[in-house]
């Protein structure tokens, strides 16, 4: 095949097909460049890899910890149960000696915010103490046949899970917060009541003030509307004895009055 220039450009099916593998490799760059806009990471093998790897990894651990939680002892909660309890009475024995050695001393102590939450923490503990020494009283007197009442119980038990049995410090405690929610709420009721007594009672006696002061003003004009009376009933009293008396009996009056001005 030759063109114009007489230049040879070999058999004219192979040229049609180098044309079709150019205009292939162009659409499929053209894909590749759409491609990677929407997803810069839709070509990165290794990024992929290490990906899979990773889920791999945390699906292995998963299951891992979940055999580990399933195969954890039979008494693991009594036995962390009776180590918090040793923790505590070491630390209200220690918190007892620490206060008894600052009053021996006798200086001064500065109080931390930590230390308020353990001496919290450390009372909320002695009362569940308490409380669970009265339950364990009050179930050994009723059961005379304790003994064999605990083998049977044991006996019975040894075939649960270790998830069903009760843990009994934390059953107490739940009880003490709800007592003290109670406590709060009945003390913000009786505050509630308290102050609604104490509103309608300064109600009542700004109504009374307003009676009380409805009647001074009342009072008040009466005794003006009297007082003015009084004076005019005394003006056409004089009014009255000037006009009864003669021009002598005046003219003694009026000397009279002079004199005593005079004197004073």
């Amino acid at each position: 095949m030759f063109n114009k220039y007489q230049v040879h450009l070999g058999d004219k099916n192979e040229v049609n097909k180098e044309i079709q593998k150019l205009s292939q490799q162009t659409q499929s760059q053209q894909l590749v460049s759409t491609n990677l806009l929407e997803d810069p990471s839709l070509y990165d093998y290794d990024g992929f890899v290490s990906k899979k790897n990773k889920n791999e990894k945390a699906v292995v651990i998963q299951k891992q910890s979940v055999n580990k939680e399933k195969k954890l002892p039979q008494y693991l909660n009594s036995v962390l149960e009776q180590s918090k309890k040793r923790e505590f009475e070491r630390q209200a024995i220690q918190s007892r000696m620490n206060a008894k050695e600052t009053l021996k001393s006798g200086k001064e102590v500065y109080i931390t915010d930590s230390f308020k939450q353990k001496h919290e923490q450390i009372k909320r503990y002695e009362q569940i103490e308490q409380i669970q020494e009265k339950i364990n009283d009050e179930s050994r007197k009723r059961n005379n046949l304790g003994i064999y009442k605990s083998l049977y119980d044991n006996e019975s038990k040894k075939g649960e899970n270790q998830h069903s049995q009760v843990d009994s410090y934390k059953i107490i405690e739940k009880i003490i917060t709800e007592q003290e929610k109670q406590k709060v709420s009945s003390q913000i009721t009786q505050n509630h009541i308290e102050n609604n007594q104490l509103k309608l009672e300064s109600d009542e006696l700004e109504k009374n003030q307003k009676i009380i002061n409805k009647n001074e003003l009342e009072q008040v004009a009466n005794s003006k509307s009297r007082s003015r009376s009084r004076s005019q009933s005394i003006k056409e009293q004089k009014k009255q004895e000037n006009e009864g008396l003669t021009k002598e009996e005046k003219l003694k009056q009026y000397k009279e009055r002079y004199l005593q001005r005079k004197q004073q």
